[in-house]
């Protein structure tokens, strides 16, 4: 008979207890090979709840302003936060299974080493070809903006001077990504098969 080991089993009495089952029938049930499964289920089931974006901005004060949106959206995210595009392509290469893919990125254009523009190059060309990309720039010049979208971006907006328009801006976009779509990364988290194809 399977049995959960001692930290595994002191997380599961711990999410079992808060949905009120008793302690002696959770102490029982961590000896059954049943429980190991759900176990595994239950704490895959959280972890992959938790909407993920990556960040890619080089400006401290407009990153700032864009993380006070995402905490001030009311929407659950958790964000990092990458100073330049490299770190995000190092991060993704590294990825070993869908819980550590984001289900949203948020660039900005014109950074250091690597632009906006070409990160989402390289992001078309590579495994992680599907994962939706928002573009949040400075720019509003017509010529950006459509370098954007024939690079393949998902969306453009012009970062506003108004921080209220910025939070507007960033609750839209969580709010469609999280709420109303099915994200690719979200697929992948219940069918990890097609991972590959």
């Amino acid at each position: 008979m399977l049995r959960l080991p001692h930290t595994a089993r002191k997380q599961l009495v711990g999410c079992t207890i808060a949905f009120g089952l008793p302690h002696g029938i959770v102490m029982n049930l961590c000896h059954s090979a049943t429980l190991a499964l759900a176990y595994n289920t239950l704490t895959s089931h959280m972890q992959s709840d938790v909407f993920r974006l990556f960040l890619l901005e080089d400006d401290e004060n407009d990153a700032f302003m864009i993380q006070r949106a995402i905490d001030r959206s009311g929407i659950p995210c958790k964000w990092t936060r990458f100073y330049e595009p490299t770190a995000a392509i190092e991060a993704l290469t590294n990825a070993q299974r869908p819980g550590e893919v984001p289900h949203l990125i948020l660039t900005d254009l014109k950074m250091p080493r690597m632009s906006g523009l070409d990160f989402i190059k390289w992001l078309r060309q590579s495994r992680f070809s599907y994962l939706p990309i928002i573009m949040l720039s400075g720019s509003s010049l017509p010529e950006d903006i459509l370098a954007a979208y024939r690079s393949g971006t998902n969306s453009f907006s012009t970062k506003p001077l108004n921080v209220h328009d910025l939070d507007e801006i960033v609750r839209t976009v969580l709010k469609y990504w999280k709420d109303i779509c099915q994200t690719p990364t979200s697929v992948l988290q219940t069918a990890s098969h097609l991972c590959d194809k």
